[in-house]
């Protein structure tokens, strides 16, 4: 019974808090903002957030000039709906990232930086002589680098922005249609969400490729991959601690959209988060604020959800070891 007892104070605690660390992350929404058309993608600085927006066409992947970009609040105000809408400049903008004080935007077949001032002019890097007609996602990757998906193609492409030009990234293996990335700058590593086929299935479609970058040589190696990570997987996160989150469509048009994570260094999936959202595309997570900005994308919205803190479990979790603490010392007691 002694053996039992001490047993029971360490493995008690270490089995709840197993299944505590398991649970869905508990979002609160702050707001819904109407932006129109279809939000692709979702990225914020320090003050604001910018989401892109594939337009009204009857074709969203068209050469129509109706795309745009809306500046938000973090509390959930539209402060401008087209704040960057240039005739003929934006047909379909999809990813973005931060370089300096530009906003690049992945648009159709080329990438476009542009003057978050107003002042110089924009960045233009055109792709169409690889066959590029779906540029997806971009990542920054050093100072003046970055790296954008070319989903119809099933490349990366390093896109040196001082030079205005790009490199495709030689890569030992063919890829399946990458969609969303995310960069650790730590490590070198480059998190891909890719599809088997760009398409909303029935099936798991979906797979996370971890890749190591080499900037310089403009190639990369493959690490490892998370297979059956999902139905259709579009954009991918660093999250606290080592982990990854990414979005999942479920299903094209209903309300299903739901956010995954897995531990970086083991590959465990934690429970999923399902928050309802129909086209849960490429999302931001500010981890300052702790607050995810999801495109609500056949709806037309952006939807704001805050992440108390401390982190889920947490709170739990000093119950469950305190508990575990007091059985022990009770059957000890009675010895």
């Amino acid at each position: 019974m002694h053996l039992v007892a001490r047993l029971l104070c360490f493995a008690l605690p270490l089995v709840l808090l197993a299944e505590v660390h398991a649970e869905a992350l508990p979002f609160e929404t702050i707001g819904e903002v109407t932006v129109g058309g279809r939000p692709e993608s979702v990225i914020g600085n320090d003050q604001y957030l910018f989401a892109s927006n594939l337009g009204t066409g009857s074709n969203p992947l068209g050469k129509d000039g109706d795309g745009y970009i809306s500046k938000l609040s973090y509390t959930g105000d539209l402060i401008e709906q087209k704040f960057i809408s240039l005739p003929g400049q934006l047909d379909g903008p999809t990813g973005m990232a931060f370089l300096g004080n530009r906003l690049f935007a992945a648009d159709l077949d080329e990438v476009i930086g542009f003057d978050l001032d107003g002042v110089a002019a924009p960045v233009r890097v055109d792709l169409r002589s690889q066959g590029v007609s779906f540029l997806n996602d971009l990542v920054q990757v050093s100072d003046r680098h970055l790296v954008v998906s070319a989903t119809n193609v099933k490349k990366l492409f390093l896109i040196d922005t001082v030079a205005e030009s790009f490199l495709p990234i030689d890569l030992d293996f063919t890829l399946s249609a990458p969609n969303g990335l995310a960069f650790d700058p730590a490590t070198d590593k480059l998190f891909v969400a890719a599809n088997l086929v760009h398409n909303v299935g029935s099936t798991s479609n979906g797979e996370v490729l971890v890749l190591d970058l080499d900037v310089d040589s403009a190639s990369a190696t493959f690490d490892t991959r998370l297979s059956n990570a999902g139905r259709f997987l579009d954009g991918i996160s660093l999250f606290g601690d080592g982990e990854i989150i990414y979005s999942d469509w479920v299903t094209n048009g209903g309300a299903t959209g739901t956010l995954h994570r897995f531990d970086i260094d083991t590959l465990e999936m934690d429970m999923s988060t399902p928050l309802g959202l129909s086209g849960f595309a490429d999302f931001h997570w500010q981890q300052g604020r702790r607050v995810l900005a999801a495109p609500n994308l056949t709806a037309g919205r952006v939807r704001l959800l805050s992440l108390p803190v401390p982190e889920p479990g947490t709170q739990w979790s000093m119950v469950v070891v305190v508990a575990g603490a007091f059985v022990a010392r009770r059957v000890l007691g009675d010895r």
